[in-house]
Order: structure tokens, then C-alpha cells, then sequence
């Protein structure tokens, strides 16, 4: 499941990169992605309901920073403002 998160993260960049000349992904697209996102969240959100204590919680805190990432990476992909990487690199923090 991690290394899925991380793969989508970096195939946006890549496919959503305004900066690399590409246009901006339609909106079929962008929603496909939010339903990606959403799912992979689920998925590591149920396995962090089986860990306990601590464990949970930064299993938790985790998924909820990579989908977060994901978001920023997919939102600029969508838009392209020149806000957006900034953004984007926040979240990845």
C-alpha cells in the first residue's frame, strides 16, 4: 500500500506537470484521481484500525499526510496556478 501511494504521488507529478509543458488533465481525470486517493486512504486506514496504542496513531497521522500529498500533487496537476507548487511541496513535508 505504501509504495502504491508513493508510485500515484510521483505519476502525477509526472503526468499533471504544468511546468514540464504538459496541459492540465481534464476534469474525468482529476475526479478519477480524488476516487484513487480516497480508496488508498480507506485501505491503509483499515490497516492501521488493526495496530494499537501508539502504533495506530502514527499509522494514522501517516496515511493522513500521504493522501493530504496527494491531493496538493493532484489539485496542481488539475490547475496548474502558479500557487499550487508550493503548495504541493507543503504537503509533502
Amino acid at each position: 500500500m505504501i509504495v502504491k501511494a508513493e508510485f500515484f504521488v510521483a505519476a502525477m507529478l509526472l503526468a499533471g506537470s504544468v511546468e514540464a509543458g504538459t496541459l492540465p488533465m481534464c476534469e474525468a481525470a482529476y475526479k478519477a484521481g480524488k476516487a484513487n486517493i480516497r480508496a488508498e486512504y480507506r485501505n491503509e486506514q483499515a490497516a492501521c484500525n488493526a495496530m494499537r496504542a501508539n502504533a495506530q496513531t502514527a499509522c494514522t497521522d501517516t496515511a493522513k499526510a500521504r493522501a493530504k500529498a496527494a491531493r496538493a500533487e493532484l489539485k496542481y496537476g488539475y490547475c496548474g496556478k502558479p500557487a499550487e507548487p508550493g503548495k504541493a511541496l507543503q504537503a509533502r513535508r
